[in-house]
């Protein structure tokens, strides 16, 4: 392959299927033909067209399941084929025995972990697992198949001469290759994860194309004595790759410093582009390289190919690190993609014997800047390079690249000031701008200017040193320093709004604000500790004092301190705190009480200053019975002389002030009053009436009660009396209805009445009116509610269930009928199979045979086989007609099974209800 590795992988060969029994009955055919010449051609040629005539195809594609991970794959149904992007496989993975041929990017959608490959497989052609198969840990081959087999995971051809594919996956870092192998198909290590040395033993004759690539953690290959042929880019793009070495027995190559090259060191192979050297200088004796040498480079930066006459193509393609490539008077062709992707190539020597410049060249290289060319070469100077170089004589007529300096490279600065930064004086070419990593906004405040390089502005938050590079760059190169900042924290300052506040006792304070004038301030602490004024704190975060004092204080100092790492800041402060002024209220400012009987008085509400002491003027003597506390300010007692309003003043006083209120007070006598007690007649029901329907009667119970008086509260005459109505009324409820046509004048404890009509209906309850001291109760039968509900649930729950069995049973008689269908399909499939295999077992008796029935006999075969195949065919056709009558029947029995169920809760919950005797169908 020769292209771009990102590109999809594209073979340019792939063995195709034979039909070797075909073919060779086609050629017997002619030769019996040409050799009786008994037979007319048209005899010949419908007895070819018979023996080759196709089993019916049944679809193009057949889909199988990816029992383990996941997932289908699909198989040619008619050739066996398992082609390429055409499952979607994951896990562990059994190939279907109808699989006979795996082709090229077979697996390129799968994302296997084993692969199992059947006896039945014959052809693997190109490299089905170089994409997709990069999760694939082993690959094991049916020991009964005749051209492939495995060993240890590893797939070969049957006799283990050819290395076929080795799974990228599978653990170990080194691989010991079997004696046997003598070639390596493409591709056969591609995307290897962990194989980090390899050695290609003495039997090995040929490395097909890229057997390597994409290989992630290859360092070493180590070549034998028997290696003579060797594919392009087997060695490319391996950015771990350090050495290749050669024994030096090998007649066909040798390693110069882990550098492949031809025996005679004519022609440069293979150069490990995990080396870490940055230039490379091509032996006088390397006249040609082979193609991509170079490709993938992350290291190199200058290549020196000045004795290379010939290219073969894309020796650089995505050599990013390569600086600078030179040529030289032998190279006469500059082929298309040799440079192809270099991004980072800047400058290109080329010699005087250059004459074609292939188009596509340049492409990709966008950094190109100089072209160097020594003498007169009209085709250089003519050439359209990119970016608009223009060919010059000498390097020195090149932009140089950029330096400079910075006047310091460290810095120590402040929160909160202006950063002194640094000034850049240009030691070399011309800069076009300048960048900073990783970006000035990790040090908050700063800025950085892509035009002068200078970092400046004002840092806002303290860090320890952080080292920026800062980086120039024109079109030849770049030039980096680097300047350390370290941000330490402003000493903390701050001023308060006041110094000192008088405040007073239950009155909320206000305190002071604080305004930081310094560093960022970490925390507060106040000295001695605000407790000593009762009922106010202080905020360690804000540095401020609030609350509401709550004992009157002298004048007392608090000095405040401000802190964080760099220093810290005090303030004082002066606080007193004076009592207020008392003040207060009463609940009601007169009272009217009556003598003998306790009064409450008022109660006080104290809306000032804290009340020290009471009392109350003229004495409270005055009104006899009452007495007046001088803690609490409160009247109580019992008046005992009437009298009329008299004033009282009550004054509240503290070390500040007094108060005054003034309350009145009115005693009167009682008024006696005479109320006659009122009976009041009640009737008690003890049990209610019931009526149920029992043998087709209703049966009634009558009810008891208790009939008299109460005289205040009190029951006069026997409390346990029974009372008999005289007479009871039932009305019954059938259906909503009330039926008035029944009623019972005697009061024996039961009653019981046929029908006189039969009334079709549910009986819902029946209500009895009773009288008795002019009061009336109407009572209602009793249900049995919790009873029938009970039954109801039985009987719902038996007819669910009944419903979820049938539903099940359909299910299971769908899926039974589903696979019948599977089944019978599987069944033909065989008897088709069979008849085949039968079918060319005949012909090859036939030819063994010879003589002159050969073409009558192969005619008489042919048509054995189409009669079995119809018959087959007619017996599948029956026998999905089959199959759907054995679901029917078994839909119909599921169905009365169902209805036995249902049938047989609803006749359970029939029998219950007669036998309660209450809420059935009247009969």
């Amino acid at each position: 392959m020769r292209g771009n590795p990102s590109s999809p992988l594209e073979f340019s060969h792939s063995p195709k299927r034979a039909w070797p029994r075909e073919r060779e009955l086609v050629l017997f055919v002619k030769s019996f033909v040409r050799e009786s010449r008994k037979f007319s051609l048209l005899i010949a040629f419908a007895v070819v067209l018979s023996a080759l005539a196709p089993i019916p195809a049944h679809a193009a594609t057949v889909s199988f399941n990816c029992p383990s991970g996941g997932g289908t794959y699909q198989v040619n149904d008619a050739t066996g084929t398992l082609t390429g992007n055409t499952g979607t496989c994951s896990g562990d993975l059994t190939l279907d025995s109808s699989v006979t041929t795996i082709g090229g990017y077979a697996l390129s959608g799968f994302r296997l972990n084993t692969l199992t490959i059947p006896s039945t497989v014959t052809t693997i052609s190109g490299a089905p697992f170089s994409n997709g198969g990069n999760t694939l840990t082993a690959i094991t081959v049916d020991a009964s198949n005749p051209n492939y087999s495995s060993l240890d995971g590893v797939l070969f051809n049957k006799a283990q001469t050819e290395l076929i594919s080795y799974p990228a996956s599978k653990s170990g870092t080194s691989y010991a290759i079997p004696a046997s192998v003598t070639s390596f198909r493409y591709y056969s290590f591609s995307g290897n994860k962990f194989i980090t040395s390899i050695n290609i033993p003495n039997t090995v004759s040929t490395l097909e194309g890229q057997v390597f690539y994409g290989s992630q953690a290859l360092t070493t290959v180590n070549i034998g004595t028997g290696l003579t042929s060797l594919g392009d880019q087997n060695f490319a793009w391996l950015t771990t790759l350090t050495s290749i070495n050669v024994d030096a027995s090998n007649a066909s190559f040798a390693s110069i410093d882990g550098v492949l090259y031809s025996k005679n060191i004519s022609k440069l192979w293979a150069y490990p582009v995990g080396k870490t050297e940055t230039s490379y200088v091509a032996p006088n004796t390397v006249t040609s390289t082979a193609y991509s040498v170079f490709s993938g480079s992350t290291k190199l930066l200058t290549v020196d190919l000045s004795p290379v006459a010939t290219l073969s193509g894309q020796e650089f393609m995505d050599a990013t690190s390569v600086r600078e490539v030179i040529f030289g008077d032998s190279l006469v062709n500059l082929k298309s993609q040799v440079l192809q992707s270099a991004s980072g190539l800047r400058k290109l020597t080329l010699g005087t014997g250059l004459t074609t410049i292939t188009g596509g060249a340049f492409y990709g290289n966008t950094k190109l800047y100089c072209v160097i060319y020594p003498g007169s070469n009209s085709t250089i100077q003519s050439y359209s390079f990119p970016n608009g170089v223009v060919p010059v004589a000498t390097s020195a007529s090149c932009l140089a690249d950029p330096a400079f300096t910075l006047s310091s490279s460290t810095e120590t600065a402040v929160t909160g000031t202006s950063i002194a930064g640094y000034t850049i004086s240009s030691t070399g070419g011309t800069i076009a701008s300048y960048s900073i990593s990783p970006a000035i906004t990790n040090t908050p405040g700063l800025s950085f200017s892509t035009t002068t390089g200078l970092i400046s502005g004002t840092p806002s938050t303290a860090a320890s040193s952080r080292t920026y590079t800062i980086t120039a760059t024109n079109a030849a190169n770049t030039s980096t320093r680097t300047f350390a900042i370290t941000v330490n924290l402003a000493a903390p300052a701050f001023t308060l709004s006041s110094s000192t506040i008088s405040a007073t006792s239950g009155v909320a304070v206000s305190g002071y604000t604080v305004s930081s004038t310094g560093g960022t301030i970490a925390s507060y602490s106040i000295s001695p500790a605000i407790s000593n004024t009762p009922g106010l704190s202080f905020s360690s975060s804000t540095g401020r004092i609030s609350g509401t004092p709550t004992v009157a204080a002298s004048s007392r100092t608090y000095t405040i301190t401000a802190t964080n790492v760099t220093s810290t800041a005090t303030r004082d402060f002066s606080i007193t705190v004076n009592v207020a002024a008392p003040a207060f209220t009463l609940s009601s400012s007169s009272i009217s009480v009556t003598t003998g009987v306790v009064t409450s008085g008022y109660t006080i509400s104290s809306t000032g200053g804290t009340i020290a002491s009471y009392s109350i003027s003229p004495a409270i003597s005055n009104t006899p019975g009452l007495v007046f506390s001088t803690s609490t300010g409160l009247i109580s007692g019992t008046p005992t002389t009437a009298a009329t309003s008299f004033s009282y003043t009550v004054t509240a006083t503290n070390a500040t002030n007094s108060a005054t209120r003034t309350f009145a007070i009115t005693v009167i006598a009682p008024t006696p009053e005479y109320v006659a007690p009122v009976p009041v007649p009640y009737l008690k029901t003890l049990t209610t009436p019931k009526l149920n329907l029992k043998d087709g009667k209703l049966i009634c119970t009558p009810g008891t009660y208790n009939a008299g008086y109460t005289l205040d509260g009190v029951v006069q005459g026997s409390a346990t009396a029974l009372f008999t109505p005289s007479s009871y009324i039932y009305n019954l409820l059938i259906n909503g209805v009330t039926q008035t046509s029944l009623a019972v004048t005697s009061a024996s404890s039961s009653n019981s009445w046929n029908m006189s009509v039969a009334t079709s209906g549910s009986l819902i309850a029946c209500s009895v009116a009773v009288n008795a001291n002019g009061v009336t109760n109407t009572d209602r039968s009793s249900d049995n509610t919790s009873a029938t509900s009970s039954a109801l649930t039985t009987q719902a729950t038996s007819i669910t269930t009944a419903n979820a069995d049938y539903s099940a049973l359909l299910s299971a008689n769908s899926k039974a009928y589903q696979k019948a269908l599977v089944d019978n399909r599987a069944t033909w499939r065989k008897q088709i199979d069979a008849i085949r295999s039968n079918y060319y077992d005949t012909l090859n008796r036939i030819k063994a045979k010879g003589g002159s029935k050969m073409v009558t006999d192969t005619s008489t075969a042919l048509k054995v086989m189409i009669a079995a195949q119809k018959k087959s065919a007619a017996d599948y056709k029956a026998s999905q007609p089959a199959a759907l009558a054995a679901k029917d029947s078994a839909d119909k029995t599921a169905l009365a099974a169902r209805d036995v169920a249902i049938a047989k809760a609803n006749a359970a919950y029939g029998t219950f209800i007669e036998s309660i005797g209450y809420g059935v169908l009247i009969p």
